[in-house]
């Protein structure tokens, strides 16, 4: 329905309601700016979470595809730009805005970048890249070690023997973790993580990472891994709570 109030026609059009369906489980969704040229990306990338083949990877309510249509900035023709942009303005006024809190996806590219200290000689004299930190339940922080500046996050199989590099089964009680969930990468300049088709999808902050996906990774960041979420931290830039407990 938003496909077809932006370009004017259906995404999908076959001969029969028959090939219609076998189009929509199989076509690649349209580019809008086929039909509207000037069509944001932001625009695109919710059409195309929205019309995604498999369900888990939607929006996973209805307060998620709200804020990212509220997100969604088009460009006025100069004619009709305000003196001064009114705060909030939108692409479409009839949605209305939500809390900063519940938006909860938003283009990585759109948030603010924020200066960062140099990074420290890593990896350090014990081996260690980085951290991922998970804060229990009954307190303290369980601080997981990257000894490899190539490292895949996801759970153990034991069916067919596989364990990644950062194994997240002990924090995952709900099993919304992949296997092969995501990678986190050190270049010897910046830390990056990248999704590996997750079934429950990777999060940076507030932003949901597309399949194949790489964001830039920095010291505090927040991580979720289906429902797993960790804080990402670099030694040497901030001094561990006392109540750390780091782990193999």
């Amino acid at each position: 329905l938003l496909f077809e109030l932006m370009a004017g026609r259906l995404p999908f059009v076959g001969r029969t309601t028959e090939e219609t369906a076998m189009l929509q489980q199989t076509e690649a969704i349209p580019r809008l700016r086929q039909f509207v040229p000037d069509a944001p990306d932001s625009l695109q990338h919710i059409i195309d979470y929205a019309l995604a083949k498999q369900p888990t990877h939607r929006y996973p309510n209805v307060q998620a595809l709200l804020a990212a249509l509220n997100a969604v900035q088009w460009p006025l023709p100069a004619s009709e730009q305000p003196a001064i942009p009114a705060r909030g303005s939108h692409f479409t006024q009839e949605i209305p805005l939500v809390d900063d809190a519940e938006q909860t996806i938003l283009h990585h590219r759109e948030q603010p970048s924020q200066p960062q200290e140099p990074l420290p000689s890593l990896p350090t004299s014990l081996g260690v890249y980085a951290y991922l930190c998970y804060k229990r339940q009954e307190g303290g922080v369980q601080r997981i070690p990257l000894l490899s500046d190539h490292v895949l996050v996801g759970r153990t199989d034991p069916k067919h023997k596989f364990r990644p590099d950062i194994d997240l089964t002990l924090f995952d009680t709900t099993a919304t973790v992949s296997r092969k969930h995501a990678i986190i990468s050190f270049d010897g300049q910046k830390f990056t993580m990248e999704d590996q088709k997750s079934m429950n999808k990777t999060r940076h902050g507030a932003h949901i990472l597309h399949p194949m996906e790489v964001v830039e990774l920095h010291h505090g960041d927040l991580v979720r891994f289906g429902s797993v979420q960790m804080e990402f931290r670099i030694p040497g830039l901030a001094t561990p709570s006392t109540d750390d407990t780091q782990t193999a």
